[in-house]
């Protein structure tokens, strides 16, 4: 699924990439400052209800936030550090399969 629709969101988001990094980095004073934290949350909603959908045993909501909070992190640092479309559609894949499938993945 993440291929099918997030991808596709996440890669549209390159887009305005500029924009995004004043909102998550410099928006601190602003009405806007808490708009990473927002982010975070609604990834947390999004990580919740994938595993509420596939019957997954509940967590402590703690460790929702540590996934949303890195996968997050991962992608505002491949906008702070973009080189190339080409590039950070490779990152935002490898930064996907590392977080669906396991740093064991890297090892084929």
């Amino acid at each position: 699924n993440f291929q099918k629709i997030e991808s596709a969101m996440f890669l549209s988001l390159l887009d305005k990439r500029k924009q995004l990094i004043i909102l998550i980095d410099k928006s601190s004073g602003t009405r806007y400052q808490d708009a990473k934290e927002m982010i975070i949350r609604s990834t947390e909603i999004h990580i919740k209800n994938a595993i509420k959908n596939r019957g997954i045993k509940k967590y402590d909501d703690f460790l929702i936030h540590i996934l949303a909070n890195n996968f997050m992190e991962g992608f505002f640092e491949i906008i702070r550090h973009y080189k190339n479309r080409k590039w950070a559609e490779e990152m935002l894949e490898l930064m996907a399969k590392q977080y669906y499938c396991g740093v064991e993945s890297f090892l084929d």
